[in-house]
């Protein structure tokens, strides 16, 4: 079961992928993708409260200071990585990001490891290191030079998927008596939460008329990659969390962001026309290369 949960994960969040690029082409600065976020997450909230209220799952939600505490840690890494993800987007090839991201797993298996002691194998290693390489290989393959500021937001973008991929593990063994669909409502009001006071920070001491009038422009241009990201954001970190309950960090988050990454490089050569090199494709081989390692 953990291997079809992953399967619909990595189907969701290629399409989450396409439609983000899609939309960072609009996004030029970082209030407006703040306010862009937000309404992501209150569409997230929306999905989440649709699909407890069919499933009857508000009935036994108890809120408690130890649930809270695993959803504000889950919703504020969220927060900061569909923010970080969407302003990278628009400042830098498609490319890096999923490169950063998969650097970024390491430190889902790591956090795994030192605190509920996850079996990390010879052979996840070895999977895992080759990823890195075919990584690094496709970001040399990519023939994109990032400003420091570029670089900042692609590495705490990787840290934020880290950190997001790690809530998940943690809620599995946090032994609340919560289910999934319960936990993702709760984590996406504290993602939403925490995007408005961001923006809120920013925006401070600038006339309203300045605040959000890029933002709604581009959500009306947008409004449906909008809505089909939040409905993907949903299904990605459901199915990926119910996943997390049959395979360890080091198998489901290598893979996830490995078959992602190797995805999102072809996508972004045919779809969105970005020039691959010989030593991009060279990466995409070895990514599989990696993954088989991991699997076999």
């Amino acid at each position: 079961m953990g291997y079809i949960f992953l399967a619909i994960a990595l189907l969701t969040n290629n399409i989450k992928g396409y439609c983000g690029k899609q939309m960072s082409r609009y996004s030029a600065k970082l209030n407006d993708t703040l306010l862009i976020c937000f309404f992501r997450m209150l569409m997230c909230i929306g999905t989440s409260a649709i699909i407890l209220a069919v499933t009857g799952g508000f009935f036994g939600l108890e809120i408690t200071s130890k649930l809270i505490g695993y959803a504000a840690f889950s919703g504020i890494s969220t927060a900061i990585l569909v923010a970080a993800w969407l302003f990278a987007a628009n400042s830098s090839g498609y490319m890096m990001l999923e490169v950063f991201q998969m650097l970024g797993v390491g430190v889902t298996i790591f956090m795994s490891f030192v605190f509920y002691r996850e079996e990390i194998t010879m052979r996840d290693l070895i999977g895992f290191c080759v990823l890195v390489f075919a990584a690094y290989l496709m970001h040399a393959g990519t023939k994109v030079k990032p400003t420091l500021k570029t670089l900042a937001v692609v590495i705490l973008c990787g840290l934020a998927n880290g950190m997001t991929d790690f809530s998940q593990k943690a809620f599995i063994y946090s032994g609340l008596d919560t289910t999934t669909a319960q936990f993702q409502l709760c984590s996406y009001i504290f993602a939403a939460a925490t995007l408005i006071l961001l923006y809120t920070a920013m925006t401070a001491g600038k006339k309203p008329e300045d605040n959000d009038g890029g933002a709604v422009a581009i959500l009306k241009k947008t409004w449906y990659f909008v809505l089909i990201m939040a409905v993907c954001l949903y299904g990605n970190s459901f199915f990926k969390t119910e996943a997390a309950n049959y395979l360890s960090a080091a198998k489901l988050y290598t893979l996830s962001q490995g078959g992602t990454m190797a995805i999102g490089t072809l996508m972004s050569a045919f779809l969105f026309k970005e020039k691959l090199t010989l030593k991009s494709y060279a990466s995409i081989v070895i990514t599989f290369i990696g993954l088989l390692i991991i699997n076999l």
